[in-house]
C-alpha cells in the first residue's frame, strides 16, 4: 500500500504563487520545501507556451514528489468538472491560472511492490478543486497542511522507448503517450529509492539545454541540437590548483653563483686605498 499527500502550487483569484505552496504534507519541512519549490519552479519555464501537460518526478530526501504542470482549464477538459469550478481558469488579472498539481510520497509510506500509485487526471483535479475552494477568493492565503492517505496502486508493465543519452541526460521525443508512459516508469523507479527526474514536454531549447532533470522528453529539432552541443568541460579542484600553481611567477631569493658577498668587494676597496697613502708616505 502507498500513501500520499496532495502538493499544489498555484495562484489564486487575488494572491499570488505562495512560497511555501498553497498545500503541502504536514511533515514537509521548510528546507525541504524550498529544494522542492526550486525543482518546480523549473518545471513552470516557458509556461506560457506549454501545449498540453508537463508531468514531472523527482525526490528530496526521503520524498518523491510526481504530479503536472498545467494551466487548469487545460487539465478541467479531460475531467467531470461542477460549473461552479470554472472560476479556477482566470485570476483577478484576467490571467489564465496555471500550477502544478500533484502528491507527495514519503518512503515510510511505500511498501515492498506495492505497485505504481494512479493519478488519473480527475484524481489531480479533484484534488486541486478541494483545495482551492475554500481559499480561491481569500486576500490572504496561508499554506494548508495535507495528510497522507491511501492510494489505488497498479501493477502494470510499461513500455521501453528509444532515447538519446546526451551528457549524462536521458533525452526522449515527447508525444502525449510517451510523456505518460514515462512519468510512471520514472514514479516507479523514484518510489524504489534510485535518484531520478523526469520533465516532459519541454519545448524550449534553452529549457532543454540547462535542465537539472536527469530524463527529459523534448521535440526531436531540439534533441538534435542538444547532440551538436560540446560536452561541459569540468575541472576538478586539484587541477586547477596545479594549473594555478603553474602558471604562477616564481620568486627566488636564491643568489646567483658568481654573485659575490658585498664584504669582499668593500675589503677589497680598503686594501687598495692602504696601499696608496703608503705609497705616498714614503714617496716623501
Amino acid at each position: 500500500m502507498i500513501k500520499a499527500a496532495p502538493l499544489i502550487h498555484s495562484r489564486t483569484l487575488y494572491c499570488d504563487f505562495n512560497p511555501r505552496f498553497l498545500a503541502r504534507p504536514r511533515n514537509m519541512t521548510d528546507s525541504q520545501a524550498f529544494q522542492i519549490r526550486k525543482k518546480i519552479l523549473e518545471a513552470t519555464k516557458s509556461v506560457d507556451s506549454l501545449q498540453g501537460f508537463r508531468w514531472v518526478v523527482f525526490r528530496e530526501d526521503s520524498l518523491c514528489v510526481a504530479g503536472l504542470v498545467c494551466f487548469v482549464e487545460q487539465l478541467a477538459s479531460q475531467c467531470q468538472i461542477e460549473e461552479a469550478d470554472k472560476k479556477f481558469f482566470l485570476d483577478s488579472k484576467e490571467r489564465p491560472t496555471y500550477a502544478f498539481i500533484g502528491a507527495v510520497m514519503a518512503d515510510e509510506n511505500v511498501g515492498i511492490d506495492a505497485g505504481i500509485p494512479e493519478l488519473s487526471y480527475q484524481q489531480l483535479w479533484d484534488g486541486y478543486t478541494k483545495a482551492m475552494r475554500d481559499v480561491w477568493e481569500r486576500q490572504v492565503v496561508d499554506t494548508e497542511l495535507t495528510d497522507y492517505e491511501p492510494i489505488e496502486t497498479e501493477n502494470k508493465s510499461l513500455p521501453d522507448y528509444e532515447k538519446h543519452v546526451i551528457h549524462s541526460k536521458d533525452v526522449y521525443e515527447a508525444s502525449e503517450m510517451i510523456d505518460r508512459n514515462l512519468f510512471y516508469k520514472y514514479l516507479q523507479l523514484a518510489l524504489k529509492g534510485n535518484n531520478v527526474s523526469y520533465c516532459s514536454n519541454i519545448t524550449n531549447f534553452l529549457d532543454a539545454r540547462q535542465s537539472s532533470y536527469t530524463a527529459i522528453t523534448t521535440t526531436d529539432n531540439i534533441r538534435r541540437r542538444l547532440e551538436e552541443i560540446p560536452a561541459p568541460v569540468v575541472i576538478s579542484s586539484s587541477s586547477q590548483k596545479k594549473t594555478s600553481n603553474s602558471t604562477r611567477p616564481k620568486e627566488s631569493y636564491q643568489k646567483s653563483a658568481d654573485q659575490k658577498p658585498i664584504w669582499v668587494y668593500v675589503g677589497a676597496g680598503a686594501i687598495i686605498l692602504s696601499a696608496f697613502i703608503l705609497w705616498l708616505i714614503m714617496k716623501k
